[in-house]
């Protein structure tokens, strides 16, 4: 139970700190790009069956639909 608990907080702490990251298009507006965010999440809910594998058709998706992922600010 104790490593379950510390590999728990782990986890948190990691994500926690983890670096955010933004979608960005010259000339876009804001409510096309979350509908191509949410269309893309969608393929990536489908075809995804661990997170490192969302995380590359989410990349895919959005670099296909003209985006560049950059570390938020």
């Amino acid at each position: 139970m104790r490593r379950l608990l510390l590999a728990s907080s782990l986890c948190v702490a990691i994500s926690a700190c983890a670096t955010r990251y933004e979608w960005v298009k010259p000339e876009m507006n804001s409510s096309t790009r979350e509908a191509d965010l949410a269309a893309c999440s969608s393929k990536t809910s489908h075809l995804a069956v661990e997170d490192s594998m969302a995380i590359a058709i989410m990349d895919r998706c959005m670099a296909e639909r003209g985006y560049q992922k950059k570390v938020a600010e």
